[in-house]
């Protein structure tokens, strides 16, 4: 395969996805106006007000902080890729996963994978994981890109990167 056919033409070459900024503006306002309905039920003498501002007062604190810089993206490489969410990485190596494919958790369409038997982590997780949803592990959130073009994206480089080994 020529230099110029590969997904990732440069050895140190990288694509990185990161959340929906519109998605994240309409949850944070969204919180917003769940706070100011916990505090206007506060003002009623509402105890169930404190419920519901402390719920979604952290809500919005943790879409507030997905916006900002290189708190929240996935980086796809040669190598594997590595998500950070709330600034907490996770790296895995191509040759630690298999099985990429767009999967339902909720209402979010993220991308389920499953691990190679060389892979050592999180083992009692990752049958609960296979039980509920069908795969061991899963993307963390939702990207810029749709979870079947992102999985489809994933495979591609995961065989591209084999194909570079031999």
């Amino acid at each position: 395969m020529k230099n110029e056919d590969k997904l990732l033409p440069n050895p140190d070459s990288e694509i990185v996805l990161r959340p929906p900024k519109k998605r994240l503006i309409l949850l944070i306002i969204t919180a917003f106006i769940f706070v100011a309905g916990g505090i206007w039920m506060l003002v009623d003498n509402e105890p169930m007000g404190w419920l519901v501002a402390g719920f979604f007062g952290l809500c919005l604190i943790t879409f507030v902080v997905q916006c900002l810089p290189n708190s929240t993206y996935i980086r796809l490489s040669r190598e594997g890729f590595e998500t950070k969410t709330l600034y907490k990485t996770v790296k895995l190596k191509w040759e630690e996963t298999r099985d990429f494919a767009p999967i339902y958790v909720g209402r979010n369409h993220l991308v389920g994978f499953n691990f190679t038997d060389e892979y050592k982590g999180t083992a009692k997780l990752r049958g609960v994981n296979k039980n509920f949803y069908g795969y061991e592990s899963c993307t963390p959130i939702m990207y810029e890109m749709k979870a079947h073009d992102l999985a489809s994206l994933m495979l591609k480089l995961k065989v591209e990167s084999m194909n570079s080994w031999r």
